[in-house]
């Protein structure tokens, strides 16, 4: 395994403005000199894995006993150029700089100019819904009253402020409330995918009968509106209640939409908005506002400052993957969706770091089944392989356990019967092992065992008798909807008939 160091870390993550910027500042001469700085730095960056040997023999004769405190101070001089590009250029350094001139301005005696200013921080801060900034605001026109020798006037702001500060503390407990009420329905969503069970159905609808979900409060938060959409998102996609769940993702971009500031400011919500818009579209086969809101999705990266780029690409790379994927293996557009292969594979090679393995899984699961339906049973394997042998998925267990029922299609389709027959008892182990070998599952694993069993040579009245065998499971099972993620059996059979 390669050895990894912070220092070496933060520079492979940099872009070149940003290697730019590192290199102006810690670049700097002394006697004409090059800095050692950004020889370490040039050093670092060249290198595909960190090795301290090579640092320590390179003509710049670093002393391992110093090697950890100048590695550390050359981190500091990359934040700092860092910074430096994105001074004036977010909302939390605008108030950060207000927040110094008001001291500057109280300590001086400057008690107008401070006053002015305190009241440029609320404004502002309000705006973008800073609340920790308000309260420090509140505070400090507080303290400007110790100056004051007008008692009215000293009443008065006391009064105001105690009453502002009661509000503000309010809203920020809502928030906090419905961040804890969210995060225990998602928490569910990531577990199971969808309910499969009435245990699951059970524990999800307790969660959502919350009266702070059901009630709508005044002065509500920006963000408190976001959380009750995005937990009755959440709720109907578990349930898969597709058009109920529309009207909310339609709701949640108009939010952003007409509020722009905040988009910068929580461009992550604002891709999700997005990203769970296009699932509405696609599932309900709005196919045209499906493309348009897909194009929106991949210039986000222009409506945020350059030091969230990379960040944003990758967010877009990972939904956008995805989502596309999912629209074509839903139409039924095969071709397509073998298509995107190849960037997506330069896209995994990029932000290999950063994809979450929930994605990634749903990426490969999309695309070894257009593989299968466009009978390259090779690649559907290289694609399967990706992922079935991944043991540490502790999110979106429907994913796991697809992708073991889709190895097993693919080597069925495939007569690799020898290794199917110990595939299927080692995949009904795994899923037993993570409790996630649920009716669909275990039906699935006994209709091709019994294939093997038997001997039955002719494949094509297997699958007519299996697509007779499904039909009849599922109208007998209320909570199964052909629920396999990431492909459609039904659509597999049918197509073998």
């Amino acid at each position: 395994m390669a050895s990894t160091q912070p220092t070496f870390e933060l520079i492979k993550s940099l872009s070149k403005g940003e290697k730019r910027l590192v290199s102006l500042n810690a670049g700097k001469t002394k006697g004409g000199k090059k800095s050692i700085y950004i020889e370490l730095f040039n050093l670092l960056d060249k290198q595909k894995n960190y090795s301290q040997e090579k640092v320590l023999a390179a003509p710049m004769a670093l002393k391992k006993s110093r090697l950890s405190n100048i590695l550390n101070y050359l981190s500091n001089l990359i934040l700092d150029s860092i910074r430096y590009q994105d001074d004036n250029k977010n909302i939390v350094s605008e108030l950060q700089l207000i927040l110094s001139d008001i001291n500057i301005y109280q300590a001086k005696l400057m008690l107008g100019a401070a006053s002015k200013s305190i009241q440029k921080l609320k404004k502002l801060a309000y705006k973008y819904e800073k609340y920790n900034y308000i309260l420090e605001a509140i505070r400090l026109e507080r303290r400007l009253m110790k100056y004051s020798n007008d008692i009215d006037e000293f009443k008065k702001t006391i009064s105001s402020t105690i009453a502002e500060e009661k509000k503000l503390l309010k809203i920020i407990d809502q928030e906090i409330k419905l961040n804890e009420l969210f995060f225990s329905i998602y928490a569910i969503y990531l577990e199971i995918g969808s309910v499969r069970t009435t245990e699951q159905q059970f524990e999800l609808d307790k969660v959502i009968a919350s009266d702070l979900l059901k009630s709508n409060f005044e002065d509500s938060s920006f963000l408190s509106n976001l959380l009750r959409i995005n937990s009755f998102i959440i709720y109907n996609e578990v349930y898969k209640n597709e058009n109920e769940a529309l009207n909310y993702r339609l709701e949640m971009v108009d939010m952003f939409d007409q509020n722009p500031h905040f988009i910068e400011e929580d461009v992550e919500n604002y891709i999700s908005s997005l990203n769970n818009l296009l699932i509405g579209l696609k599932n309900t086969n709005q196919h045209e506002l499906f493309f348009k809101y897909l194009d929106n999705l991949k210039v986000v990266n222009k409506k945020v400052r350059n030091g969230l780029v990379n960040t944003v690409n990758d967010m877009v790379f990972e939904r956008g993957s995805v989502l596309e994927l999912d629209y074509y293996v839903k139409n039924k557009r095969y071709e397509d969706g073998v298509n995107l292969s190849e960037g997506i594979l330069l896209g995994i090679e990029l932000f290999s770091k950063s994809i979450t393995k929930m994605r990634l899984f749903s990426i490969c699961l999309q695309l070894s089944f257009c593989y299968l339906m466009t009978e390259d049973l090779k690649k559907a394997k290289t694609w399967i392989n990706k992922i079935i042998h991944v043991s540490d998925l502790k999110m979106r267990r429907d994913l796991y356990y697809a992708g073991r029922i889709l190895n097993l299609l693919i080597h069925f389709e495939s007569d690799n019967f020898d290794y199917l027959e110990y595939e299927i008892e080692a995949t009904k182990r795994k899923l037993e092992k993570k409790n996630v070998l649920y009716d669909y599952e275990r039906f699935i694993i006994k209709e091709l065992k019994s294939y093997i069993i038997s001997g039955e040579k002719d494949k094509q009245q297997f699958y007519k008798n299996f697509l007779k065998a499904i039909n009849a499971f599922l109208a007998d099972n209320n909570l199964e909807s052909d629920p396999i993620y990431g492909f459609n059996l039904i659509e597999f059979v049918s197509s073998k008939i």
